[in-house]
């Protein structure tokens, strides 16, 4: 069996199998002996309860559970083509979910057409809670813990939460365990791109399929929402604030020309050293009006290269090495490392990894 994620047409059109409750994950398409399968969830029961199933079916048709050695746990009678909702495990079969607890996988059997849909199902050991902040800002630290819902811990060999945001780009993380029940860990969110992820949870046990860990508890918890950080615009928008009250404080020379005119009636013989034949007291005019006159210069020119956009006065360049940087690290990072494979791709892979040898066996 192969992962597929091509888009191409799943087998059985008309067909479809979904266990009431599920968990939502991503969609994927899955190939078993070149029959392609999509699954956009994972089925929850818990211990000792039915199994509750929609189904939509052009003929009529079984529904079979198979455990992670590809056997079957129950091999239901045919139902009608019309009965879209059927209940497995209560009193009118065998099947009793109450020492079920682990990995399983439901098919779809048609009479005319044989195999169409395939669903996973986790029989819930314990339940997972999960904690994290709703909104997180990028350069943060943020941590997520789950509670394990037993006493016994025992049976748990890890416990992983996946983050996904739409895209492709997905990570999971395994979380330290505490002694106590509860695991943890810290994710530094220079990693992660801003969007919204949607946080899943699964912990694993010893029990495997064909080599991949199986989970026994699944959680679907909330989304947390990330958000670019700002901060660096904020001190640009500060440096621009300083450089204005600089500026603003070289205006007031002008004001000190009209001072300097009107302060002390004309005397005789300075004519020279006056504009259009006037002066103001001796000396003083010539060398007041040159000054504000090199100072309005220089006033006019700087406000020029704000409007312009070139050699802004103020502005600190190593902050524009921090948005080369940050622009660098747009381009360069992705949500999760290299080798980091989502959950629900791990999931899909632990439980029908082994779909072709349930199908060689039900030949």
């Amino acid at each position: 069996m192969t992962a597929s994620l091509a888009v191409t047409p799943a087998a059985g059109s008309g067909y479809d199998i979904e266990v009431v409750p599920s968990v939502s994950t991503p969609q994927e398409t899955i190939e078993i002996e070149g029959d392609q399968f999509n699954i956009d969830g994972i089925g929850v029961v818990e211990p000792g309860d039915p199994i509750e199933i929609d189904v939509t079916s052009s003929a009529d048709y079984r529904v079979t559970l198979y455990n992670t050695d590809a056997d079957p746990e129950l091999e239901s009678d045919l139902f009608d083509a019309d009965d879209s909702r059927i209940t497995i495990g209560d009193n009118s079969d065998e099947l009793d979910t109450t020492d079920l607890k682990g990995t399983y996988v439901l098919t779809l059997d048609s009479r005319e057409d044989g195999r169409q849909a395939v669903y996973p199902v986790v029989v819930q050991a314990f339940d997972i809670h999960l904690e994290y902040p709703s909104t997180a800002t990028q350069g943060e630290t943020v941590e997520i813990n789950a509670t394990i819902d037993s006493s016994d811990t025992s049976m748990v060999e890890s416990v992983e939460v996946a983050l996904w945001d739409g895209s492709d780009d997905d990570a999971t993380e395994t979380l330290d365990s505490q002694d106590d029940g509860t695991y943890s860990t810290t994710l530094d969110l220079d990693d992660y791109d801003e969007g919204e992820y949607e946080i899943y949870g699964a912990a694993f046990g010893d029990d495997e399929a064909e080599g991949y860990p199986a989970p026994i508890a699944i959680e679907d918890g909330e989304t947390m929402t990330v958000s670019a950080d700002d901060s660096h615009e904020d001190d640009e928008d500060s440096d621009d604030s300083e450089n204005d009250t600089d500026e603003e404080s070289g205006s007031d020379a002008p004001e000190n020309e009209t001072d300097g005119e009107d302060s002390e009636p004309d005397l005789p013989g300075n004519e020279t050293d006056s504009e259009g034949g006037e002066s103001d007291m001796p000396g003083n005019e010539t060398d007041t009006e040159s000054g504000l006159a090199d100072n309005s210069s220089e006033e006019t020119e700087e406000h020029s290269d704000d409007e312009d956009g070139e050699n802004e006065t103020g502005v600190i360049s190593p902050n524009d090495e921090d948005d080369d940087g940050t622009s660098d690290q747009d381009d360069d990072d992705a949500v999760g490392t290299p080798g980091a494979v989502f959950l629900t791709v791990f999931l899909l892979l632990g439980l029908l990894v082994f779909g072709s040898h349930v199908r060689e066996g039900s030949q």
